[in-house]
C-alpha cells in the first residue's frame, strides 16, 4: 500500500480537515481503491454534501503516494460562496 495524502477543501475549514483526517485514519486497512467511497460515506454523517475523490495516476508526481481530495461541499467552490459571487 502506498502512503496517502489527504487534501481538504475549503482549506480554511479546520474542523472539516480534522474530521476528515480522523476518519481517514480509521481506513488504513482498506485498499486505496476503496478509500474515496468509504471516506465519503463516513464524512457524510457530519457533512452531508461531502465528496472524496482520488487523484488520477496521470496527475501524480509520486506513484508511491495516493492523493485524495476531500470536498466539504462537493467541489472546490462551495455553493454558498458561488451564490455570493456578484454577476458582471
Amino acid at each position: 500500500m502506498a502512503s496517502r495524502d489527504l487534501r481538504c477543501f475549503p482549506k480554511d475549514d479546520a474542523a472539516f480537515r480534522v474530521c476528515a483526517e480522523d476518519l481517514a485514519g480509521h481506513l488504513d486497512g482498506l485498499d486505496d481503491g476503496a478509500v474515496a467511497d468509504a471516506l465519503t460515506t463516513a464524512l457524510r454523517a457530519f457533512y452531508p454534501g461531502a465528496r472524496v475523490i482520488r487523484q488520477t495516476p496521470l496527475g501524480s508526481t509520486d506513484p508511491r503516494v495516493a492523493v485524495f481530495y476531500a470536498y466539504r461541499d462537493g467541489s472546490v467552490i462551495s455553493v454558498e460562496k458561488h451564490r455570493q459571487t456578484p454577476e458582471p
